[in-house]
């Protein structure tokens, strides 16, 4: 017994008897045990209490402190025990630091808890109800920046209590709030481009726009891009704000309706009767499509071969909702119009075909004798052949070929040869 009260109470580890540090385990593991404890009772009791209350303030504010009390009286059973312990300076003073760190902690998470409570109870149902979509937009990113700018406040009080030197941290986190702010530039302008879509509302969600080379619809404006599905494949467009601000944007949503049009070829012999009956026709044909304005416009113009009556209406923005596409309700009119035309005995003249091209003449064959005969290349002066002289008269000296020329030339202009000349007498003058 007596080494036993020696071990315990008398031998010292790491500066505190072995009772000490007992005691101190014991009480550790007490203050878990009481929290969950009161984690059991809260959950059990008192949130059938609240229950029963007509606010619901109550209850959301018992399920959003629950968690953070119970952790805060964990550490209280835990910083209480550690006290029992004779330590180091450095050793009280981290565990000291890490302790205040904690409760920084434990009092920031039920602020956020309270905080986020509060918005999705009482400020979401609010935003829902109103028509105006910015509060939308910017409710998120407003809880969102609250969330941060707590967890910083609390982040710099937690390092100041350690002993950090905060001033040379928030100078650092200066520098790098301006880099993280130049690679983020993107996202910043998508943001501020979002906040003037809500303000300037060049369009609204469920508009349909032309934008890009795309006829769309729009489904959502995030805070960074805007989601358009495109009306004639239901295919997803994601396009940044940033581009949405800048681009060329067609609000179709803004007209009263799309305008389309139809024609029909009649006969270059039809006379005016049948044309104001074939108006007629297309025009009822147009008023019969519930998807079709009462607006019509009728117009004659003059083809090549054909007379063409045109009428031009507007198509209801619910046709894409019921139908898919402007097209069907357009397609719906054609059709109609040709069972009155072919019930009225109206001839449609087809479109007329571009006449055939005469064929070719065949080229005369061309005779043997006609045949152009090849030239033989011969060396001589501007192209023109060269003629051979004798052998005698060939000469390697210049001046032997201009003699001899000048003696061709005289020869050629000389009369005939006296054999030659049938009426030479004999006689010379």
């Amino acid at each position: 017994m007596e080494d036993l009260r020696k071990v315990l109470f008398e031998n010292e580890y790491y500066r505190n008897t072995a009772a000490e540090w007992l005691l101190s385990f014991g009480l550790m593991i007490a203050s878990i045990l009481v929290g969950r404890i009161l984690y059991y009772v809260i959950g059990k009791v008192v949130k059938k209490l609240t229950a029963k209350t007509k606010t619901n303030f109550d209850d959301i504010l018992v399920d959003m402190v629950e968690e953070p009390f119970v952790f805060g009286v964990t550490l209280v059973g835990i910083w209480y025990s550690i006290q029992q312990l004779d330590m180091s300076e450095d050793a009280t003073r981290i565990v000291t630091n890490g302790y205040h760190f904690l409760i920084i902690f434990n009092i920031t998470w039920m602020i956020t808890r309270l905080f986020n409570a509060y918005v999705e109870e009482y400020i979401v149902p609010l935003v829902a109800e109103s028509e105006n979509d910015m509060d939308d937009l910017l409710l998120p990113f407003i809880r969102r920046s609250v969330n941060i700018a707590l967890w910083a406040v609390a982040t710099i009080m937690a390092l100041n209590n350690a002993g950090y030197d905060v001033g040379a941290i928030l100078a650092g986190l200066g520098i790098g709030g301006l880099a993280f702010a130049l690679a983020a530039k993107d996202t910043v302008a998508n943001l501020l481009a979002a906040i003037s879509i809500m303000i300037a509302k060049p369009f609204v969600v469920g508009s349909i726009v032309q934008v890009k080379g795309f006829d769309a619809k729009v489904k959502e404006i995030g805070m960074r891009t805007t989601h358009l599905e495109v009306v004639y494949t239901n295919r997803l467009l994601i396009v940044p704000n940033s581009d949405m601000v800048n681009a060329v944007i067609l609000n179709v949503s803004n007209e009263h309706a799309r305008m389309m049009e139809i024609f029909v070829r009649l006969p270059l012999e039809a006379d005016a009767k049948t044309l104001d009956l074939g108006m007629k026709l297309m025009k009822e044909a147009v008023l019969k499509n519930d998807l079709a304005t009462d607006k019509v416009i009728n117009f004659v113009t003059m083809g090549e071969a054909t007379i063409d009556l045109t009428t031009r209406f507007w198509v209801k923005h619910e046709a894409v909702k019921i139908l898919g596409d402007y097209a069907e309700v357009r397609n719906q009119i054609y059709l109609t119009a040709i069972e009155d035309f072919k019930a009225n005995s109206l001839i449609i003249q087809p479109k007329k075909p571009p006449p055939p091209k005469a064929p070719a003449a065949p080229k005369a064959p061309v005779a043997a004798a006609e045949a152009p005969k090849k030239k033989k290349k011969v060396e001589g002066a501007e192209g023109e052949p060269k003629k051979k002289l004798p052998p005698e008269t060939a000469s390697s000296d210049p001046n032997d070929a201009l003699r001899i020329a000048a003696v061709a030339a005289a020869a050629g202009s000389l009369p005939n040869s006296d054999d030659d000349d049938p009426n030479h007498d004999g006689h010379h003058e």
